[in-house]
């Protein structure tokens, strides 16, 4: 079963981008369904997430997307200091910081499946930018 629909035969094809549970069960010859398996899940992820950084207003704002799963871990280091991680579940503004000064920001976010985003300029995997905030 997917999405609530039972699906006959030995081979299901799933290739839309998501988060599936699937569940299986047999029927004998004489029509009488097993009991239905535990939910199995199973991700399909093509697309990393995307990190924009913009400054407006006396201060800059770092949002990141993930359009696939909707879910990804994030790191955010200012001048070499941490100062945000952790995990969202929505695509969403992650940080915004408004201290005067000149900052070099590094941001990485990498989803489910370990894609990490893909922009320049890059240092590695790591999204890097020089703000100033006045």
């Amino acid at each position: 079963m997917i999405g609530g629909e039972w699906i006959d035969g030995d081979t299901v094809t799933i290739s839309k981008e998501g988060l599936y549970f699937v569940f299986f069960r047999a029927i004998n010859n004489a029509g009488t369904p097993s009991i239905t398996s535990q939910p199995n899940s199973i991700a399909i992820d093509k697309t990393a997430p995307t990190i924009s950084i913009t400054n407006t207003s006396g201060k800059f704002i770092i949002t990141v997307n993930d359009i696939a799963l909707h879910y990804f871990n994030y790191e955010i280091y200012l001048d070499n200091v941490l100062k945000s991680s952790g995990t969202s579940t929505e695509s969403n503004t992650i940080y915004s910081y408004s201290e005067k000064g000149i900052w070099k920001v590094y941001v990485r976010a990498f989803d489910w499946v370990g894609y990490t985003q893909n922009q320049n300029p890059r240092q590695d995997d790591w999204y890097y930018q020089t703000f100033t905030v006045k």
